[in-house]
């Protein structure tokens, strides 16, 4: 008796997942007629509205013919919903958002970020949080999708090599909607990574190579390209990058950063936070040597350490006085010493508005510099 009630019961629930039920499952649609979207672009249109530009991946062409341009449409609307929703209605096919993986916002929108984006996506079921977001600080951010499209790019796939270029200098990194709107919940600032268009090779296509900052969801400013490797150090984002440096008998060293560790040491006075302090630790390998110096020889090894760690040293200073003389702490350094002191968190809260302007921020940076292989060397040795 029991296994035949088991068998009912299965195949009502076989049924209902082969179609016998209208409503269990979605309406089908033909797979050929669905136009995939995989960025979104954001800039400001008339009156308080908002032009959204979407495109999709590189059309392949039908029985070997040549691979088509990825598909652009664009509509300005009052929010990103009635834009997104109109231009389901191009053509007789079906427009669908749920591979959205990047989206690139105009530093001149002239309202909160998240506002465009936020409610939008909490409430659509396609949407998701872990879109990577990118600043757009010079031209419309539409162009950078239309500029970059042709038979055999678009401007998805050139942002995911970005992405996975960004580890290369540590000027930069990736970063979601959820992560920046983290950031902005816990004290108004955050990071995102810069994209414009650059000219290679004859061909237009997208690089990054620093960050800017928000504050309230506003575009702040821009950092340089070696304040947002300082502030990759910082936030523990660094994976790897480039140093030159000049010893003392003229000779060009060139140093690829391999890791670095940060630890922020609070200088209390009584209850009162009067000082940070950046304890960095890095290590480098020496990527290549131009002139008379032997790495080999101990004076300039520790001649190498010491010229690795007073370059870092300086742009980590230079970073800690623009996040302060901006009063934009998107270090986030209120946050981080929350997590390393957690019994004063809650006073580190109530008066870090007023501490902020007033602390001695400082860095410091202990540097060690790998001799690396050397063939020559090593054929003399053998």
């Amino acid at each position: 008796m029991k296994q035949a009630i088991y068998t009912f019961f299965l195949t009502i629930f076989c049924a209902t997942l082969t179609g016998c039920s209208s409503t269990f499952l979605p309406e089908s649609r033909d797979i050929t007629n669905v136009q995939l979207m995989r960025t979104l672009a954001l800039d400001p249109g008339e009156e308080a509205r908002v032009v959204v530009t979407a495109a999709g991946e590189v059309q392949p062409g039908d029985e070997g013919a040549e691979a088509q341009p990825p598909t652009i449409l664009s509509w300005e609307a009052p929010t990103v919903f009635s834009a997104c929703l109109t231009m389901q209605t191009y053509g007789d096919g079906c427009v669908s958002y749920g591979h959205v993986s990047q989206c690139l916002i105009s530093a001149d929108l002239p309202e909160r970020v998240g506002g465009y984006l936020l409610d939008f996506i909490e409430r659509d079921f396609e949407m998701r949080m872990d879109i990577d977001l990118y600043a757009v600080t010079e031209g419309r951010a539409s162009d950078l999708l239309t500029e970059t499209a042709s038979g055999s790019q678009s401007a998805t796939q050139r942002l995911e090599s970005v992405a996975r270029d960004l580890s290369l200098t540590s000027q930069g990194w990736p970063v979601t909607l959820r992560d920046f709107l983290i950031d902005l919940a816990d004290n108004g600032c955050a990071l995102l990574p810069v994209a414009a268009l650059q000219e290679e090779e004859g061909e237009t296509t997208l690089a990054c190579d620093h960050m800017c900052w928000f504050r309230e969801e506003q575009f702040g400013g821009e950092l340089s390209g070696e304040q947002s490797r300082a502030a990759a150090i910082l936030s523990g984002q660094a994976k790897s990058g480039a140093v030159e440096a000049n010893l003392s008998d003229g000779s060009l060293v060139g140093l690829r950063l391999t890791d670095a560790e940060v630890r922020w040491q609070p200088l209390w006075e009584g209850d009162t936070l009067v000082g940070v302090t950046a304890q960095v630790s890095v290590t480098a390998d020496l990527a290549e040597l131009r002139g008379d110096a032997d790495p080999y020889e101990p004076s300039v090894q520790e001649e190498l350490n010491r010229c690795l760690a007073q370059t870092l040293e300086e742009q980590l200073q230079e970073l800690l006085t623009f996040s302060q003389r901006e009063q934009a702490d998107f270090l986030h350094l209120r946050r981080r010493l929350g997590v390393q002191c957690p019994a004063r968190s809650g006073v580190l809260q109530e008066h870090w508005e007023e501490w902020f302007s007033q602390l001695t921020l400082t860095a410091q940076v202990e540097a060690t510099v790998e001799r690396s292989y050397d063939v020559n060397r090593a054929e003399v040795s053998a």
